[in-house]
């Protein structure tokens, strides 16, 4: 065992002591971007659009690709100038102090733990097995046995990162080259025969209108969770390669930005291709996929097959890349000393040589994922549906620490850079509209997924939060190191703002939403607030609580100046 030294969040780490000190070139970057974002949501998120938009549901692909690629540039910018492992973590904590970066950890080691989750959840609903899965009633879901295999699954996909770093993204590679060469050729082929264009224009679209529809189907179908997945070059961006061809800023521009534009383009072809080739319902093994499939003559049994162990891969594939991702995270928190310092410990397995593991936050990791698959009941809609909000609230935090980085170096130039953060008023707009964008998404998302996204994330913050407090009252009966977040006060006000934010956004999605999404199970209502004027309010809303966090986050840098 091998005791790993505590250090600052975002401190360099010369000598490795935080994991495989091995570099990622651009080939490595791009597939665990790829790998993140190729996962359920490829077989089982255009049905699900589909539930909510119905024809339309290609416009939600394409609008959750443009906010995606919004929230992608600011954190690739980020990136460039401070490349840092745990960079999601670590930005906010610079920019904006403990408490507001607590919450924000929170929200993103909730998400992180529900993917593998609900690719396990993924798994099962593609095995077919009516033992496991319940197909035929109203209110379809898995059986006991088919949450309790689901919750089997999650131990090899959070167990393999004790291969070890190396091991992992190499495989990764590998794996992610065959992800991607099986849904392109799907759509491409679907497309290319047997596709109905008059049929694809009959799919009905849920009550409350199209716009309504194809807004809710970025949380509630599934679009928003399948592009979860291009920040992994970011939470790595300590690693990347620093010579050679490319810069570091131009191998995440490319990782980040250019795989992310071809699963747009990828995403909207499946949903093109799914509408032209209705009728089919998860765990169906007739699929419109699997009947394309067969019916080449050739190799249809071979292209049937390949489809089918594709549709396991995938979940798999992704859940280890955000097991091995949220490692990453979790050590970052614990060495900034947000969480106990102690679970940054690595230990040495026997095979492989050479690796380590942090086997307390991997058990940690398993724990939660267990608690959210019990609490959504295996339920692969309501989990995508509560990812899709908590990783908003993660992704919408970067805007604040550009545009406050940007604020301080104004009035405080480094003289050693002296063009480090400054940024026009392109940059500015891409972060504000990245920021409202967000902010317009969750208002839309529907009270029923609201709520219980926020829930999690109040109950995980305030463990957080107070558990440094508590250990202090009670050392005898609490052992939790971490520093007390509590002793910055300067901190406080972007705290009060932030949850003033997320609060004002729950209630007017609570006043203007008039019917749930698909399968929610609750009676749809009359709203008290007018669609148009609650979304109007809602950006209001984004645009002033923006202001008001970089306000306060540049106050707190220049009592605690960034390093």
């Amino acid at each position: 065992m091998r005791t790993v030294q505590a250090r600052r969040l975002g401190e360099p780490d010369p000598a490795g002591l935080s994991g495989d000190p091995d570099e990622l070139g651009l080939v490595a970057l791009i597939a665990l971007a790829a790998g993140g974002m190729i996962g359920s949501g490829w077989f089982l998120g255009a049905y699900q659009a589909d539930s909510i938009a119905g024809s339309w549901a290609w416009v939600s692909w394409l609008l959750g690709g443009v906010l995606m690629t919004a929230l992608a540039l600011v954190m690739v910018e980020m990136g460039r100038h401070r490349p840092e492992n745990g960079g999601l973590v670590f930005w906010p904590s610079k920019s904006s102090g403990p408490l507001v970066t607590i919450v924000v950890a929170a929200a993103l080691w909730v998400f992180y733990a529900l993917n593998p989750a609900s690719e396990a959840a993924a798994v099962v609903q593609a095995l077919g097995v009516r033992r496991l899965y319940d197909y035929d009633s109203a209110h379809s879901g898995p059986t006991y046995l088919g949450i309790l295999l689901s919750g089997v699954l999650m131990i090899p996909i959070i167990g393999a990162t004790v291969l070890g770093f190396r091991m992992v993204w190499r495989s990764t590679v590998w794996l992610t080259a065959f992800k991607v060469f099986v849904p392109v050729a799907v759509a491409v082929l679907l497309i290319a025969s047997g596709f109905d264009a008059h049929a694809a224009t009959r799919h009905p679209v849920q009550g409350g209108g199209v716009a309504r529809s194809v807004i809710s189907a970025l949380t509630s179908g599934g679009v928003i969770y399948a592009y979860i997945g291009f920040q992994g070059p970011l939470d790595l961006a300590g690693r990347v390669k620093r010579d050679g061809r490319f810069s570091e800023a131009a191998r995440l521009k490319i990782a980040v930005v250019g795989t992310l534009g071809a699963m747009i383009v990828l995403y909207t072809l499946l949903q093109i291709a799914y509408l032209g080739h209705g009728g089919w319902t998860p765990g169906d093994p007739d699929s419109p996929y699997t009947k394309f499939a067969a019916g080449i003559a050739v190799t249809g049994a071979g292209a049937v097959f390949l489809l089918r162990i594709d549709s396991f891969l995938s979940p798999l594939g992704a859940g280890v890349v955000f097991a091995t991702l949220l490692s990453e995270e979790v050590e970052a928190m614990s060495r900034g000393r947000l969480i106990d310092d102690r679970l940054a410990v690595a230990v040495r397995p026997r095979w492989p040589r050479g690796s380590e593991a942090y086997v307390r936050i991997l058990a940690i990791n398993l724990v939660l994922g267990w608690i959210e698959l019990a609490v959504f009941g295996g339920d692969w809609v309501r989990m995508t549906a509560a990812s899709s909000v908590l990783t908003l609230f993660v992704y919408a935090m970067p805007a604040v620490s550009l545009m406050s980085f940007a604020k301080y170096y104004d009035s405080h130039p480094d003289p050693r850079q002296p063009e480090r953060f400054r940024i026009g008023r392109s940059w500015s707009f891409v972060a504000w509209f990245g920021f409202v964008g967000v902010t317009e998404v969750l208002y839309w998302a529907g009270w029923s997924v609201l709520w219980r996204a926020a829930v999690l994330l109040t109950c995980a913050a305030l463990i957080m939060l107070l558990l440094p407090v508590l250990s202090r009252r009670v050392e005898r009966f609490l052992l939790y190191d971490a520093s007390n977040p509590w002793r910055q006060r300067e901190a406080v006000p972007g705290l009060v703002v932030f949850a003033l934010y997320l609060g004002i956004v729950l209630i007017l999605s609570r006043l203007g939403m008039s019917a749930p999404p698909v399968g929610a199970g609750v009676p749809a209502g009359h709203p008290v607030l007018d669609a148009v004027w609650g979304s109007l309010l809602a950006g209001v809303v984004g645009t002033v609580a923006l202001l008001l966090l970089r306000r306060y986050s540049v106050r707190y840098q220049e009592i605690n100046p960034p390093k």
